[in-house]
């Protein structure tokens, strides 16, 4: 090869290498970011490089081929400082100190070094040319060190060599996904300083190790800018893609699974080996709709909801991918919570809406059949929990629920709708009254106690009509049982239309209180409370609702009503209030001798502070509380024992007598008789009435009565009817007496007109 032909080859490829870098340059500036300073003036520096060398090398004129050479000395002296600016920033030790300390000192020795080589034209103190021929002829320009040029050699070496330690030393600390980051550099700074010294101790003609400095230029560009990243953030996705929960699955265009992440294996197992099978029935099944797709897995039902997309590559589709995220855990949660929503969480069956709902549901499907609504509970279930304890009352609900199961045919729809209220509905061809005295007779076992008889009742209703609902349905069958509540006789009560027209009546009862109190409808009635001798020495206070529509209502039709509604303590006020109003018009009549007893219903020791309110009232109204006797049944002794007991205490030191009402018609017994402290005991002749062994019972009368009479307590004997009873009860040494014999109810008026 001649020199001429030598120089258009150098030129040519220097021209190309130019342009590659041009074309770097112009990409990176628009994809480099942060990084696009550092790796441009590299690539800028690289070319300058070659570009000032080729100069040199192709030069013929002494003094152009020297400025040339002194610039391409210069150009490496900043492009290895400029190693060292990429180096840090790169390995992200841009703050460090010492780092900044380093480079100002080595920009110090940059400069004056350019300075050194700049002046080197003139004083050739550096290094000098010299036309020289090689083997072949060929004439090249050969240059000549002096000893200050190794000076120069030695300092770009030592740059080098920072750059180098810097990058060796963050690819040590880092970890090992990115040490390719730094390892790749590293090789590439080596092979080029290897190249270059080979190049400097050979002698070439022409140092080839320039093309070099452009190519590591741009490798180094290209590879910290697109290869490593775009490499960093395939393994990062792949990292993510086999620890994420959801799976991810991709199929070409033939449906073939071309890639799957770790999940995916879970999903379709087989043999702990991913199955492509399941996957291509997956794929043929979904590939036209998103959805939740459920499978099971290790025996349990697992959820997941599917989302399909399309795999794009300049605007043709090449694929689809399906992304599963598995939604079990808030499925079932959500199972859970409708489940809880819909069942009694003790026994397991449905609850009230729950039951309601499915009741309707099952109805409205049904085409011809007949069906029966059937309610039933414990009477008094309160006091099985206080007696034994809400653990047995617990075990007892349990125990129902688990007969109800037990006995239900097909269709049959059963829950807990209240505290200790079951119903059951089903067809009107699977009811058998045995089945359910058996399901009344198993709970009954369960309570072995004398002091407590369990009872049950049901109420049936037979459905009409498809239209009715649920709520009405149950409604009516316990319509039905509270028509028999407290008649152990009877077991089964089945509603009719009176029925409804009797709790309407009783609805319209509740609905007027408020209007009959504020209008004085309740009026007093006194039953005149008689000596043997036939004198009234006091009353009983009783209650008439003279209504403006219906007249005279007795109290057993709106008593019990008001009871069970909570009414009963605002009526039973409103009477104090009327008595206490009767004696003060009495005392400033003159009338002091009689005295009036007022009824205390069990639900007012729960709504009243009581010996407030009658202390209150006798002070408003400024009478004797010896004359305002204070009733209560062997029921309100019952509720509270020891806090009924005190509060006798507290209403007798203040001067009210204390009266016991139906004694001996409940749970009374002598130890009962020993602890109260009551002023009179009143005694129901039905104690005597209601027994087939009459000697008996008159014999444990008269223990009573003497009992009474020698713990200083006055005997009242209530529902006295004829002459017989007087003679009997003033024998067995009973002075006073109530009842039809003396006297029915009488009005105020009739009362004072009578005994006054």
């Amino acid at each position: 090869m001649s020199f001429e032909s030598m120089k258009i080859t150098y030129i040519t490829v220097s021209c190309a290498i130019l342009a590659v870098i041009a074309f770097y340059i112009r990409l990176v500036y628009y994809k480099a970011g942060s990084m696009r300073r550092h790796v441009n003036i590299i690539m800028i520096l690289g070319a300058l490089a070659v570009f000032f060398y080729t100069l040199f090398a192709v030069s013929d004129n002494y003094i152009i081929a020297l400025l040339m050479c002194s610039c391409y000395f210069i150009c490496t002296d900043y492009l290895t400082y400029f190693m060292i600016n990429f180096s840090v920033h790169y390995s992200g030790n841009k703050d460090s100190n010492r780092l900044l300390k380093i480079k100002l000192l080595f920009k110090i020795l940059c400069l004056a070094d350019t300075v050194s080589l700049l002046v080197n034209t003139f004083t050739r103190h550096t290094f000098d040319l010299q036309q020289a021929v090689a083997f072949n002829g060929v004439i090249y320009w050969l240059v000549i060190f002096s000893p200050v040029h190794y000076i120069h050699l030695g300092f770009c070496y030592i740059q080098f060599a920072t750059a180098l330690i810097i990058l060796i030393r963050a690819c040590i600390r880092v970890a090992s996904l990115y040490k390719e980051k730094f390892i790749t550099v590293i090789i590439a700074y080596c092979f080029v300083i290897i190249v270059n010294m080979i190049c400097y101790s050979s002698g070439l003609i022409i140092d080839f190790s320039v093309w070099l400095y452009a190519v590591l230029a741009g490798f180094i560009s290209y590879y910290s800018i697109f290869t490593f990243p775009e490499s960093l953030v395939e393994k990062l996705l792949n990292r993510i893609n086999e620890t994420i929960s959801e799976i991810i699955i991709c199929f070409d265009t033939a449906g073939n699974c071309i890639y799957h992440n770790k999940a995916a294996v879970y999903l379709f197992n087989s043999k702990n080996h991913f199955d492509k099978v399941k996957c291509q029935a997956f794929y043929n099944e979904w590939k036209q709709q998103n959805g939740t797709y459920s499978c099971t897995i290790d025996g349990e039902t697992h959820y997941f909801i599917v989302e399909k997309n399309v795999i794009e590559y300049s605007s043709v589709v090449i694929g689809d991918y399906f992304l599963l995220t598995d939604k079990t855990a808030e499925i079932n949660a959500v199972k859970r919570e409708q489940y809880n929503c819909t069942h009694d969480e003790l026994t397991g069956l449905l609850n009230r809406e729950g039951f309601f709902k499915k009741v309707d549901e099952t109805l409205a499907r049904s085409e011809s059949d007949k069906w029966l609504m059937i309610c039933t509970n414990v009477q008094d279930f309160k006091m099985i929990n206080e007696i034994f304890g809400t653990e047995t009352g617990d075990r007892m609900l349990v125990r129902g629920a688990e007969l109800l199961r037990s006995f239900a045919h097909k269709g049959t729809v059963y829950g807990r709708i209240a505290d200790d209220k079951f119903s059951v509905f089903f067809k009107k061809k699977y009811f058998n009254e045995t089945e359910f005295r058996k399901y009344y007779y198993e709970i009954k076992k369960m309570i072995e106690s004398d002091a407590y008889d369990l009872h049950m009742q049901f109420g049936i209703y037979e459905v009409k009509s498809k239209d009715e609902s649920a709520s009405g349905m149950v409604e009516k069958a316990m319509f039905a049982m509270d028509e028999i509540h407290g008649n152990y006789m009877k077991l089964f009560s089945y509603f009719d239309s009176d029925l409804m027209d009797k709790r309407l009546s009783e609805k319209n009862i509740i609905a007027d209180f408020d209007d009959a109190v504020k209008n004085e409808e309740f009026e007093l009635y006194l039953q005149p409370l008689i000596t043997n001798n036939k004198k009234a020495f006091g009353a009983e206070v009783l209650v008439r609702w003279n209504h403006p529509r219906r007249g005279v209502i007795l109290p057993d039709t709106f008593v019990r009503i008001y009871e069970q509604c909570g009414l009963i303590s605002k009526l039973d006020l409103y009477i104090w209030r009327k008595a206490c109003a009767l004696l003060k018009e009495w005392k400033d009549r003159g009338l002091t001798e009689p005295y009036l007893c007022v009824n205390v219903s069990p639900g007012d020791l729960y709504y009243f502070d009581i010996y407030k309110i009658f202390t209150e009232l006798t002070e408003e109204f400024g009478i004797d509380p010896s004359h305002l006797n204070i009733e209560l049944t062997e029921t309100v002794l019952l509720a509270d024992y020891k806090k009924v007991m005190e509060l006798f205490k507290r209403l007798q030191d203040y001067g009210f007598k204390i009266e016991i009402d139906d004694f001996g018609s409940g749970y009374s017994s002598l130890n009962m008789l020993k602890d109260i402290n009551a002023d009179i005991l009143k005694i129901d002749m039905l104690f005597l009435n209601k027994t087939a062994n009459y000697e008996k019972s008159r014999r444990i009368l008269s223990s009573i009565i003497s009992l009474a009479n020698e713990l200083n307590m006055n005997v009242i004997t209530e529902g006295v009817e004829n002459e017989s009873q007087v003679k009997m009860l003033t024998d067995l040494g009973c002075n006073t007496f109530q009842g039809y014999y003396f006297s029915k109810p009488l009005t105020v008026s009739e009362f004072e007109k009578k005994y006054f």
